[in-house]
């Protein structure tokens, strides 16, 4: 808790329920004017504060067990200033049990190209959390200005892959600290454009996440001759 304000506040109180699925570790609440209330699961603390200055809890939970895949954990705390009759809600949210495909990677092999280059793109999708990612996808429209390399869609790893109705698409499983390799090509058309590749990523668990890339398509130069009449050199 911070007070920015030039005025210090006498009467601040916190009170924080401790949410479902968790359990207070006995000892681990600081500072020692805090309190944990094991009848009502809420840990309270009451103070001062001076101008710009902070004041600081930590506690730690356990994770109850067992525990659904992919559960959201949500902590409100309510902090109130009592000489000015102001109150105010701070949350945090933990997901649980859950895989974790944020390191995943979109990329293509060129930022700029020309008409008639083939742009391969490469999705990496790695899975840095608890469990697997059982039925994760993944969507990338073929880019506009754009047309799809027939047969240029691979994967190194498990998974089902389509490349039907303009749009590439891979299902399958992502272990926990393994990774799945996807990779296709696609041809420029149009000149003096920005080809951007577009993925949707789906970990099995609801949660999604996009990535995006661009590569640039300079217009055509062309260089004519210079034609004076009348033009003596000096």
């Amino acid at each position: 808790m911070r007070n920015d304000s030039p005025q210090g506040i006498t009467r601040v109180t916190l009170s924080n329920t401790i949410p479902a699925h968790t359990s207070y570790v006995t000892g681990s609440l600081q500072p020692a004017q805090a309190t944990y209330h094991p009848l009502t699961r809420t840990i309270t603390w009451q103070g001062t504060l001076a101008a710009s200055t902070a004041v600081t809890l930590t506690y730690q939970l356990s994770v109850t067990h067992p525990l659904s895949p992919s559960t959201y954990i949500t902590n409100v705390a309510r902090i109130e200033d009592a000489d000015r009759g102001l109150g105010f809600r701070r949350q945090a949210i933990v997901r649980v049990n859950a895989p974790d495909l944020s390191p995943s990677t979109f990329t293509v092999d060129q930022s700029t190209a020309r008409p008639g280059d083939v742009l391969t793109y490469t999705v990496v999708l790695r899975n840095e959390g608890i469990i697997d990612a059982v039925g994760a996808t993944i969507s990338a429209p073929v880019p506009a200005h754009t047309t799809y390399v027939s047969g240029s869609l691979s994967v190194q790893g498990s998974g089902v892959l389509d490349d039907s109705g303009g749009v590439i698409r891979w299902t399958g499983t992502v272990g926990v600290s393994q990774a799945v390799t996807v990779t296709y090509g696609v041809v420029v058309r149009d000149a003096w454009v920005t080809v951007v590749g577009r993925l949707d990523m789906e970990d099995g668990y609801g949660e999604s996440q996009q990535r995006q890339v661009a590569t640039t398509i300079p217009p055509y130069q062309w260089i004519f001759p210079l034609i004076m009449k009348g033009y003596r050199p000096p």
